[in-house]
């Protein structure tokens, strides 16, 4: 499947130092694919009551994630391809329960890249798998508790191409994140080989070729 992917590649870019980057794949005539890795700012309620020197460029940095990634969601848009926004977003799709467990608690920060995705019509992938999943559905993990802040985000009309979530607790790499794997169909066929076309190579009629080797050369000939 790779191989089928890697000729659909269009465009990759970067934004911020890495802070955005774009994947963008042609599928199919007028099939475009979006994905969009975020990492978003560390946070906390401090943030947004005490000014500080390190919490004024803290929000300052907010800002400007957010007007990027506002400008990257809405010219995908423009280019009616299918986007899909993921990564450490550092905000759970809700305060619940289904998502937080301990005293890791934190309401979503009004210049996060979650709030961003909602207030640009997006949805959190989660929620259509949520029934399935075990519950709290968390990522990260600390001496507080756990949250879930590796989600994925689109507009409604992509969820049904997000066909299940997997989160991989151990997968031999030390990070207090788990993995967060999103199955998308993107419409790619399988790529087979038609027997009835299909060319072999007769190794047995290769290999009984005659050759000869004629001095001063140091590879065989045909005779």
């Amino acid at each position: 499947m790779d191989k089928q992917i890697l000729p659909c590649l269009q465009d990759t870019k970067e934004y911020l130092d890495g802070r955005i980057i774009t994947i963008k794949l042609h599928i199919a005539q007028a099939d475009e694919v979006e994905f969009i890795s975020v990492y978003g700012y560390p946070h906390s309620p401090s943030n947004r009551q005490i000014h500080t020197q390190d919490n004024d460029q803290t929000l300052a940095k907010m800002r400007v994630l957010q007007k990027q990634l506002k400008s990257v969601i809405r010219k995908a848009q423009l280019s009616n391809a299918k986007t899909f926004v993921f990564g450490d977003l550092q905000d759970t799709p809700d305060g619940t329960r289904n998502f937080v467990y301990g005293s890791t608690r934190i309401a979503k920060h009004p210049l996060g890249v979650v709030k961003t995705c909602e207030e640009l019509g997006m949805q959190c992938t989660v929620y259509k798998h949520l029934p399935l999943m075990d519950k709290p559905v968390t990522s990260r993990h600390g001496s507080k508790g756990g949250r879930f802040l590796d989600g994925m985000y689109t507009f409604p009309q992509y969820l049904p191409i997000i066909t299940g979530i997997s989160i991989i607790q151990d997968t031999g790499i030390f990070s207090d994140h788990d993995l967060v794997i999103n199955k998308c169909d993107l419409g790619l066929q399988v790529f087979c080989i038609s027997k009835e076309k299909e060319e072999r190579f007769d190794f047995r009629q290769i290999m009984a070729i005659p050759v000869s080797f004629q001095k001063d050369q140091d590879h065989p000939t045909l005779r």
